[in-house]
């Protein structure tokens, strides 16, 4: 028995290093079983120019011992460099069991001058086992490279028109450098907008390609005049056929239905106080939509009266160009006033068959056969600014015949918004015919008063026979809102654009005015060289006051330009609170580089499959001498029987 054991021993010692080969051998078995750009469970897109691509390999380890360490370096293809710019990238694994899938990343930069196909990449691999230490193995295995989809929508139809239906075509533009396929689009539209038909599916959309696609709309009548924005969402087979999706949003601005444009005058702009007045009111089309089913509804101002009807006319259909009138008879009792009005609530159908109405306030002054007043008030400037205090000279005059004496004025104003500051009262002594004195005011005009107001002047004064006469003035003005839009910051991405290249600028304005800015609309005037991507302008909308508010441009320079820098002047239009409109120029100031390439490139390296026929010639060897030692075992064993 103690000899079995010494044979045994010997034995296992003269096979050690052969079953050291044979772990080596089993150990070096390594193959790729896929390549992928990001990870097995989420692939990416890869094109040219991408920086810090991971790339994942996984491989499959059928030794027959456990690697505890492994190194695996990987010689790049040409175009290709780590994050350093070196041309192979190092990647670490431990604990590999036999038959066992483990993945190596290695993260890469791509040259812009990557071709779209495929690319041979070598692995090479080092790895410790139980057995054995720096075994080495070479891997030779393709990558591929097919670009990244970059799917843009667009339109050419800015403008909807309501109350009808409207071929909205959308254009889908591929500008990256990857293949699309099976390009499906959804749209939603918002609730006033009716989509008709479905977008066609894109089969395939090649880099650089662009498809057109019809989009028939119904649009509200109670939509017209307010912008829109259509939401699209599209899915896609990129061109590693992986299912992607993405979504952008197009603006569009509703027009407004046409509405007629009419004027009311009255035949006389006098009324005689204690007289039957008779007036013909006049309505004239001076639009080019029809006005029909047309009423006329009266509101006299107390205490004038309408004699002989309610007050409500229907007039039929006024063309346009056509003029249409009626009359009415009014009664004024005797009154301190030397002004009344009648309100005319003018109701019509208009060419969408929407019922429309607007009030027109006609004004009358009275006649007064016996007295007219001797005082005159102008008051300049008659435009308030909005937000600020206001300066006003009033003018008082005598425009009578005879001296007037102790002459007092005491102001406000109707509604109460604005606020009269100074002075709380004006005085004269004397005032003789012909004669003026002028009162230096100050008015605050809040940021949100209405467009116009009414001064209100009480006039107190005596006449030659110590008369007390009282009289009420009303002084219209108008408040003009201050606006300044003012660009307080904008941002270029790429940060040094380059020729022959896309970047986009985002600007950020700022209404540091006391007003609303209402259809903010930005035109950039693009130097020679430079080109538009989009529509020329951008519907902003209104801007609030101290709300910045950014817009983005995005911009081609071509070929043709050369480095340096512009000024690209951005206008802006705007509508204030009277609905005048503005207009203002900002610039933008960028420097335009050079575009630099550079290639490198690296050496492959083959493996080879040497040293495998001497292992098993190894291992022939080591199963003669096991069989020899258990010869020899066994005839020491039968001699000690017999000796025995």
């Amino acid at each position: 028995m103690r000899d079995n054991i010494v044979v045994l021993g010997i034995t296992a010692l003269l096979l050690f290093p052969v079953f050291s080969s044979f772990g080596r051998v089993s150990a070096s078995s390594f193959e790729v079983t896929s390549v992928n750009w990001g990870t097995v469970a989420t692939p990416i897109e890869v094109g040219p120019g991408d920086l810090n691509a991971p790339l994942t390999v996984t491989l499959k380890y059928v030794g027959w011992y456990a690697a505890s360490t492994l190194k695996g370096t990987l010689e790049h293809a040409p175009c290709f460099t780590d994050l350093n710019g070196n041309t192979s990238t190092t990647a670490y694994a431990t604990g590999v069991a036999p038959n066992s899938l483990f993945q190596l990343t290695f993260n890469l930069n791509l040259d812009e001058n990557v071709s779209i196909g495929s690319a041979m990449f070598t692995l090479k691999l080092m790895w410790n086992t139980t057995w054995d230490t720096n075994l080495t193995q070479e891997l030779t295995f393709p990558v591929q490279v097919k670009g990244r989809v970059k799917l843009n929508f667009d339109t050419s139809t800015v403008y909807l028109m309501p109350g009808r239906v409207n071929d909205v075509f959308i254009n889908v533009n591929n500008k990256g450098t990857g293949r699309a396929s099976e390009v499906t689009i959804y749209v939603t539209a918002p609730s006033q907008v009716s989509l008709l038909n479905v977008l066609d599916v894109v089969p395939t959309l090649d880099p650089g390609a662009s498809v057109q696609l019809k989009l028939s709309v119904y649009v509200s009548p109670q939509a017209g005049g307010s912008p829109t924005t259509f939401s699209l969402a599209a899915t896609y087979r990129d061109a590693y056929l992986n299912v992607r999706s993405t979504s952008q949003s197009l603006g569009f601005i509703i027009g407004s239905i046409e509405q007629a444009t009419f004027k009311v005058h009255p035949s006389t702009s006098y009324l005689t106080p204690n007289e039957l007045n008779r007036i013909d009111i006049t309505i004239d089309n001076q639009g080019s939509t029809a006005m029909k089913d047309l009423r006329i509804k009266l509101s006299p101002q107390p205490p004038l009266t309408i004699i002989g009807t309610d007050g409500e006319t229907n007039l039929g259909t006024l063309a346009p160009g056509q003029k249409t009138q009626f009359p009415i008879t009014a009664y004024l009792p005797s009154t301190s006033s030397d002004s009344t009005s009648v309100s005319l609530t003018i109701t019509y159908l208009d060419e969408s068959q929407i019922i429309r109405s607007e009030v027109k306030t006609l004004s009358f002054l009275l006649k007064r056969t016996s007295e007219l007043s001797p005082i005159s008030i102008k008051v300049q400037p008659n435009t308030l600014v909005a937000g600020k205090a206001n300066n006003l000279t009033i003018l008082v005059s005598n425009i009578g015949t005879t001296p007037l004496r102790s002459i007092s004025i005491m102001y406000s104003f109707q509604g109460g918004q604005f606020t009269w500051l100074q002075p709380d009262i004006s005085q004269a002594d004397q005032l003789l015919p012909g004669e003026s004195f002028m009162v230096d005011a100050k008015i605050f005009a809040p940021p949100t008063s209405t467009a116009s107001t009414i001064l209100q002047a009480s006039i107190k004064y005596y006449d030659t026979q110590n008369n007390l006469k009282q009289e009420i003035r009303n002084i219209g003005l108008l408040s003009q809102g201050l606006i300044n839009l003012q660009m307080v910051d904008f941002s270029i991405l790429p940060e040094r654009p380059t020729i022959g290249q896309i970047f986009s600028v985002t600007v950020t304005l700022t209404n540091i005015g006391t007003i609303v800015s209402s259809a903010v609309i930005a035109t950039p005037h693009l130097p020679s060289g430079f080109k538009m991507f989009g529509s020329n302008s951008i519907f902003i909308g209104d801007m609030q006051v101290n709300t910045p508010t950014t817009f983005t441009l995005s911009i081609l320079i071509t070929n043709t330009t050369k480095p340096g820098t512009y000024q690209i002047p951005v206008e802006l239009t705007y509508f204030d609170n009277l609905r005048n409109q503005h207009t203002i120029i900002r610039n933008i100031t960028l420097d335009v580089y050079e575009k630099g390439t550079s290639t490198q490139t690296s050496t492959i390296q083959r493996g080879s499959d040497a040293g495998f026929l001497p292992m098993v010639s190894y291992l022939f060897v080591g199963i003669v001498m096991l069989i020899a030692g258990l010869a020899i075992g066994r005839r020491s064993s039968h001699k000690s029987t017999i000796h025995g």
